[in-house]
C-alpha cells in the first residue's frame, strides 16, 4: 500500500486539480478504456487479465474499505455514490466474518 501512495503521489505532482489518469486525448477515461489498459499492463506482468474491469475493481475498493472497519457513509463518499443503498450493492460479504460479528453480541 505505500508504494502505491507514492506512486500516486509522483503521478500528481504538484498539480491541485485535473485528472490523475487521463485517455489518449487528455480527457477523463471511461470505463473501457480503463479496463483496456489494465488487461494491457495485467498481461504485460504475466497474469491473463481476464475478469479485471474498472467495475471489478471498484467492488473491491469498496469491499475492503468495509472489511477494514471503515464507515459506510464514508465509502459511499468516497465512491461518489449518492445513495448508501448503490454503495451497499458493491460491497460483497464474506459468511464467515457475519457469523464472527454476531458472535461478538453480548448476548450471543
Amino acid at each position: 500500500p505505500v508504494a502505491v501512495v507514492e506512486d500516486v503521489a509522483a503521478a500528481i505532482g504538484g498539480r491541485t486539480s485535473g485528472y490523475l489518469l487521463t485517455g489518449g486525448e487528455g480527457g477523463q477515461w471511461n470505463g473501457q478504456s480503463f479496463s483496456v489498459s489494465l488487461r494491457h499492463h495485467l498481461k504485460a506482468c504475466g497474469l491473463d487479465g481476464r475478469g479485471y474491469t474498472a467495475h471489478t475493481i471498484r467492488h473491491s475498493f469498496a469491499t475492503h474499505l468495509a472489511r477494514a472497519g471503515v464507515n459506510i457513509e464514508d465509502v459511499s463518499k468516497l465512491m461518489r455514490h449518492k445513495d448508501v443503498k448503490t454503495t451497499m450493492r458493491y460491497i460483497h460479504h464474506d459468511a464467515g466474518r457475519l457469523r464472527d460479528a454476531l458472535d461478538k453480541h453480548p448476548l450471543a
